[in-house]
């Protein structure tokens, strides 16, 4: 980031932090001025902050089909679209059934739900649906339709293709299965917060 990224990060979460503060004061009511200085400046600052953003994507995005080449840039944007769609759908599944059958969780990586996520999903059309969806002013991207577009014209159509860019990302991790489990960790953490609802990373000998 090298466009006060962290800066606009820790203004976000001050002015998040003082209205929690207000909220839970219970002063967060359109009669309090202080209130509608934070909501207003927020929605000002969001879109200001995340319009440089933006603007660092498209430069991020330049760079990167001139070195790979505008088709490998789509097929890898395309591949994490179609990647987080099917995580998604995998960690909800899971979540869902070690809560309601009270299992443990070890690895949500690994972990097989008895009910396929995506039986009846058509991840095409998402996809598809996804790259051409029109963004919102505070989203942090560019929609992926646009970012195509942007870097056909601008990078020539060319792709790298060579054994690197067919060998897994997980191949840069010395011990895939510990950092598997420890996001298993973090995310079940999360769960907790939420819901108070505790997944266990063991099955308990205790009788039931």
């Amino acid at each position: 980031d090298t466009a006060g990224g962290n800066f606009a990060l820790g203004v976000r979460r001050s002015v998040v932090h003082s209205a929690v503060g207000l909220a839970e004061a219970g002063a967060a009511g359109w009669y309090n001025p202080a209130w509608l200085f934070l909501n207003g400046f927020h929605r000002v600052f969001l879109r200001i902050s995340q319009g440089a953003s933006r603007l660092q994507e498209v430069l991020a995005d330049r760079w990167a089909a001139r070195s790979y080449g505008a088709a490998s840039f789509e097929r890898g944007l395309r591949h994490a679209i179609a990647a987080e769609l099917r995580f998604d759908g995998h960690a909800n599944a899971t979540l869902k059934q070690v809560i309601e059958h009270k299992q443990s969780l070890r690895n949500l990586y690994t972990f097989t739900p008895s009910e396929r996520p995506d039986a009846d999903v058509d991840h095409a059309a998402l996809i598809e649906e996804i790259v051409n969806a029109e963004p919102s002013p505070y989203d942090s991207h560019p929609r992926p339709a646009d970012r195509f577009r942007w870097v056909t014209a601008l990078a020539p159509p060319v792709s790298v293709e060579d054994e690197a860019t067919r060998i897994e990302a997980w191949s840069l991790f010395a011990n895939r299965v510990a950092i598997e489990q420890r996001m298993t960790r973090e995310i079940c953490a999360q769960v907790a917060a939420q819901t108070g609802l505790v997944i266990p990373a063991e099955e308990s000998n205790d009788p039931a």
